[in-house]
This record gives structure tokens, sequence and C-alpha cells, in this order.
């Protein structure tokens, strides 16, 4: 008998916790030698047990669906052009996986004892005890492309540090980057350079080959690069330190595991920490996205389908997966302060005036010289804050003052125009103005840089650069303890959420910090909460946080299936019941535990593990 089967899913938990541990299946948890995730999210383990996959539900030898050895696994890669998972074992040479359909290749003998495996520019580099192997992905040919053979210290995609120095893969040849020979070395590549850990210095090397080095003493036991951030092991815990200065970016994460061997970042930004004999997942409700060049100012902003981004280089429109720089030939200002629109023209607010970029004739004009603070946004007019001839207003692509605001201000620093029940608050150097039907009146002139304003709860907040957040009561402004060098307020639920220069805090009756950003350095005007998506610029690029850290929607799907003994990868829309069969499901989630219903013959049924 053949049937059709549906599945419903049942969410039971989310965990609140930072970490979570698996050792569901103890052969999986041991010396491990390479870490891995496809393109669906299934994560891969290289153990000198074997190979596994985990998908946040189960745990299989790969061997068991795959026909390959059951044996140490010395390193372990995916290859996403292909779909291929590519295995490296001590003794059994090295395996092509095809994911999508699950054939199998051999790439090498079974006398290749491999070491480590690295990908660069579409050819696999097999680092084997006495030499080094080169093979075309495409088609699996064997290329020779060193005419020696050096004794190899460490490898990367991309680079090996070797007995006659530090080299570099470009175009099928390998170029001299550093004459330096090391004893010991420890390499990692980025997408913008690599980090090469020699002799007790860590060095940064980017595309061009600059580098930057500061002391590091101990030898890592293990580095990862993720975006522009490094990190690296260090007396059993994990720093996270920035590309740019090798400087720490945040705290170090205290893992409490002995003999940390692995670390790794998912496509869902957590942290995967692999010890001799745990594996702990750290989840990151942070998303950063770096930039190819350092810049401490960072701000995206979105219309429609267009993506703009600011950075200290200028403004980026973003085309396809790429960015192209707005102002190549116009002179805008080298610091951008603040991007706005109004109809099809981006504005742009700088430190030598504010500009009109045309989105169709892509042509700049300038509409007004001087410093520009920020641009806002009132019902549907657009607003100019400048740091010292008060607020003006954009009318017919011309920025004209506004009068019955500036007379009235005690300091023409503008820092902020808001409405909050029909009423504008012009937020200056020295306290604000409250405009009603373009009648202004001057409130709290004993405060200093108010930057912004938010009613909360009823109660009117001001938050200040310098003295931090106060509370409205009565006719005054009571200062609150907390951070003093606010940058933005925003509210989500039933808590405010307040950007600075040292990190984002969370208030509802206290502040507490949010997890991971205590060193981040908020950009002014980058701040956007979407939902529960808040997005902002810092010295590290453009981040995302989820203030929720829930999804709403997730969906089950059979990631493998099992007739009989035998472990399948293509799942067919009918099940022969004759049959024993088994389906792997999972949500590929690592973070929540779910219970499975299925239907027959019009009842559900609970599914067992």
């Amino acid at each position: 008998m053949k049937v059709f089967i549906s599945f419903l899913i049942f969410i039971l938990f989310t965990f609140s916790v930072n970490a979570e541990l698996l050792n569901s299946n103890e052969d999986m948890i041991g010396h491990t030698y390479g870490i891995a995730q496809d393109k669906k999210g299934v994560m891969y383990f290289a153990t000198q047990n074997g190979a596994f996959l985990y998908d946040g539900q189960n745990n299989l030898a790969l061997s068991e669906v795959y026909d390959i050895p059951n044996a140490w696994v010395r390193d372990l890669r995916y290859y996403e052009k292909t779909n291929v998972l590519i295995v490296g074992f001590e003794s059994f040479g090295v395996y092509q996986v095809n994911l999508t359909d699950g054939s199998v290749l051999k790439v090498s003998s079974d006398n290749s004892y491999v070491i480590s495996l690295s990908i660069q520019e579409g050819i696999l580099v097999l680092r084997l005890q006495d030499r080094m192997e080169f093979y075309r992905l495409k088609d699996n040919t064997q290329l020779n492309l060193l005419l020696t053979n050096p004794k190899i210290k460490s490898s990367t995609d991309g680079y090996i540090d070797t007995d006659t120095g530090l080299y570099q893969f470009s175009k099928n040849q390998y170029t001299l980057i550093d004459a330096y020979i090391s004893k010991r070395s420890k390499l990692i590549n980025s997408t913008n350079g690599l980090v090469a850990w020699r002799d007790g210095k860590l060095n940064y090397f980017d595309k061009s080959n600059r580098s930057i080095s500061v002391d590091w003493p101990t030898v890592p036991k293990t580095m990862y690069v993720y975006e522009n951030t490094l990190y690296i092991e260090r007396n059993g815990d994990i720093l996270t330190l920035s590309l740019f200065d090798l400087k720490a970016v945040e705290g170090a994460i205290k893992t409490d595991l002995q003999r940390i061997r692995r670390v790794f970042i998912d496509s869902h930004s957590n942290l995967w920490v692999v010890s001799t004999n745990e594996i702990s997942i750290f989840k990151n409700n942070i998303e950063h996205n770096s930039l190819q060049k350092k810049s401490e100012n960072n701000r995206m902003i979105k219309h429609g389908d267009t993506t703009f981004l600011s950075t200290d280089d200028g403004v980026f429109i973003k085309t396809n997966e790429s960015y192209r720089k707005i102002n190549q030939s116009t002179d805008i200002g080298n610091i951008i302060n603040d991007l706005g629109f109004i109809n099809s023209n981006l504005v742009i607010a700088s430190n030598t005036g504010a500009y009109l970029y045309n989105l169709e004739t892509q042509k700049i004009k300038k509409i007004y010289s001087g410093w520009v603070i920020g641009v806002h946004q009132i019902d549907d007019d657009i607003y100019l804050a400048t740091d010292t001839n008060g607020v003006y207003i954009v009318e017919a692509q011309k920025a004209k003052p506004v009068p019955y605001i500036n007379i009235a201000l005690r300091s023409n620093e503008i820092l902020g125009i808001k409405k909050i029940d029909n009423l504008i608050y012009v937020l200056t150097g020295k306290g604000f103005l409250i405009v009603d039907n373009k009648t202004a009146t001057v409130h709290a002139t004993n405060l200093y840089k108010v930057i912004d304003i938010i009613k909360f709860k009823g109660d009117l907040y001001l938050a200040t650069f310098g003295t931090g957040l106060y509370k409205q009561v009565n006719e005054t402004f009571e200062q609150m303890p907390g951070p003093t060098h606010i940058i933005d307020i925003v509210q989500h639920e039933q808590n405010l959420v307040i950007s600075t220069s040292s990190g984002i805090y969370k208030y509802a009756e206290s502040f507490s910090v949010i997890p991971g950003t205590s060193k981040l350095n908020v950009t002014p005007n980058s701040v956007h909460l979407k939902g529960s998506l808040l997005r902002f610029g810092t010295q590290l690029g453009i981040s995302t946080i989820d203030l929720d850290f829930i999804e709403n929607k997730i969906f089950p799907v059979v990631n493998y299936f099992k007739l009989g003994e035998r472990v399948e990868v293509n799942y067919p829309l009918e099940v022969d019941l004759n049959v024993e069969t088994t389906l792997y499901l999972s949500i590929n989630d690592f973070f929540r535990s779910v219970e499975y219903q299925y239907y027959l013959n019009d009842k559900w049924i609970s599914a067992i593990d």
C-alpha cells in the first residue's frame, strides 16, 4: 500500500540559554578536525570516529547516508557552487559527495594521508603528509601547480606558510607575500585577506597584502574569521577582534570548555565551539554586515527596492550584489551625517552641505551650504537640521529656512526633529522647542545636546549626548541612572531600546545592555526599527538585531529518509508502507525542540523520533 503523508509541527519551546550542548551522539563528540555547513543549513563534522551530519534534529554518521568509509576523517569542506561536500580521510583518500543526488566520487588514492583541505578559485588543495595535490573541482583533473615541494607549516584557503615564506594563491600560482620564515604558524583566511599567527605575532594581511601586527605570545588552538571579526582562542576563552586593528570588539566569551579545538560561525551567525568532548552553540542575535574598508560611521537606508549605504568613503548605491559609489566625480564632503528621501531624490547631509541625488538622472544637486547634522521627515515634509543656522525645509529642490522655528532658538545647533501627538519637537544643543501650529515655545534650556525624545508609557523621555536619559516629572525632567552618551532611542513592545556610543541597552524598569553590543559605537542617524529587527551602523559596518529572537514561521523538511536499512537523500512523494520507513525531519534550527504528527486515515498520529 502506498500513501501520501502530511506533517503538522508544534513548537514546544525556544531556548532562552546562550549555549546548547550536543551530546546525544557520543561518536560525534571527540577529536573534531573540521566543520562545514551546506546551503540548507545542515552541519557536518570531521572526527576521528568518522564524518557526521547534524540538522538540529538528527545526528547521523555520513556513512549511513552516503557510500563513503566509516573511518577517521581529517577534514571536510563544502563547495556551494556544485553543492558537494569534500571529505578527506586519514587512510582512505578524498571523496566528493554530491548533496543533490547522493552520488559519491573518489578524488584521490587510499595512500593520501590528508592533513587538511582548502579550496581556492575552484581548485581543491590537499595538504598531505608529504606533499600537496591540486584538483580542479569542475572535472577533478589533477594539476601541477608547485614546481618544488616545500615543507608546509600551515595552510588555509588561498594561502600556505612554508619553509621559504608565506605565499598567496592567485591565478593558478603562488606569490610570496612575506619572506619571514616561521617556526610555528596558524592561518585562517577571510573574504578581505588573511589572519596569520606566526611565532608569537598575530598578523592581518588585507587584499593588497598591507599588514598590521600585534604581539600574541600564546599559540591559539583555533581561529575563525566572520566578516571583519576574528574569533580566536586564548587560554580557554574565545576573544573577538576587529580585523582593522586587531583590538577587542567584545568581552571574552567564557565557555568553561576544556581543550577547545574548533570554532565556527553558521549561516545564522551562531557561534559553534567544539572541544574534545563537547559541542556548544552560542546563539548570536546580532548579524554584522561588514565593509571592505575601515569606516567608523556607517548607515544604510532603503527606498523601495533600492539600498543606499553611507560610509567614511562616501555614499554608495547597491546594484545587484555590489555597491557603486554615487559621488565619484562630485564632492559632497568627507563626513556623511545622514540620508533621507524626498520624492525620487536621495537627500544627503554632510559637513559641506545638503545634496539631492536624483535616482533617475543619477545627478547630484547641492541645495544648502554648511554643516548639516540630520535629515528628518515630518509627515510629507523633509527638514534639514543644521549645525549653526537652525532648521530648513526642502521645497521645490531648494532648502529654505523656517523662520517661526529659528527665531525662537536658544541654540542654532539642531540635533533632531520629531513629531509626537501632533506636536513637533525641535531638539537642540540647549534644550528643545515645542511647535504647535507654527508657534514655538522653549523648554529645558538647562539640558545640553538633546538628541532624541520619545513618549513611553504616557511619559516623555529626553535623551542627551553627555548626561544620559531624563524623564519628565510634572514640569521638570529628572535624570535617570544609566548610559550617558545616547545616540538614539526607540520603543519595542514594553521596552525602550537605547543606542549609545558604547552599546545598546533595553530599559523597562531598569537598564540592561543587550549581549554582544557593549563595545559597539552606534553611528548617529543610523538606527531603524522595523517589526522586531533593529538595524544600525557601527564601527564594524551595518548590524541587525532581532529583538524578539524568535521566528514567527518555521517549516519542517525531510532531509533524509530510510527504506529498510538504506538511507536516501531524495524524498519521494509516496511512501510504500510495506517497507519499514523512517523519515528524518527537521526545521534546520539548532535552538528549538519540536514534535511532529502525521496524518493517516483521517487521523493525526504522534510521531516518535
